[in-house]
């Protein structure tokens, strides 16, 4: 049994253990569609974050960082099949709920920024992208070393942005959201 298997089924025997704890259950929810969304099952991971997002709205007031990280997730998920509007409308509903919930400076609104950014950029909007990659940087250069892997990756993205935006052209480039 390969290691996405063992998770689900772990998952799923939290989920049929605590199905009366709802905060529990939301949880289980989510880590499920995230193991589902990374093994490619895209359909099954939004069935479940679509269920654990119905919980979290009922459990929590409406900006609650963890509604905002459910709606993240399901945008990474949309871009990660192609429906980039659906993944923007998600991304924007993640950074409204983290400007009311999180500190200007906090790393998750950095990715959100940056996970902006990059769908801006694959719907060809890289003047509008810009400002949000940049914005990630910030943030990020403020809270973390030179060699962390994620300020390094939204650097990248920045600079492929800018290129775009001053050239016109990032041939061959991709984009990373994290």
């Amino acid at each position: 049994m390969g290691i996405y298997q063992l998770a689900k089924r772990a998952y799923h025997e939290a989920i049929a253990a605590n199905p009366n704890n709802e905060i529990t259950l939301a949880e289980n929810l989510h880590s499920l569609g995230l193991v589902q969304s990374d093994e490619g099952k895209h359909e099954e991971a939004m069935i479940s974050y679509n269920r654990a997002l119905e919980i979290r709205k009922r459990l929590f007031p409406p900006v609650h960082p963890a509604i905002g990280k459910l709606y993240n997730e399901m945008g990474g998920t949309y871009l990660s099949i192609g429906r980039l509007e659906e993944a923007l409308e998600h991304f924007q509903k993640t950074k409204a709920i983290e400007e009311e919930s999180l500190p200007e400076n906090h790393i998750e609104r950095a990715r959100t920024l940056n996970n902006i950014g990059v769908t801006l950029f694959k719907l060809d909007r890289p003047e509008e992208a810009l400002p949000f990659v940049d914005k990630a940087v910030a943030i990020s250069c403020n809270l973390l070393p030179d060699t962390d892997s994620l300020r390094i990756m939204f650097q990248k993205t920045a600079d492929i942005v800018r290129k775009r935006v001053d050239t016109g052209s990032c041939e061959g480039v991709s984009v990373g959201v994290k």
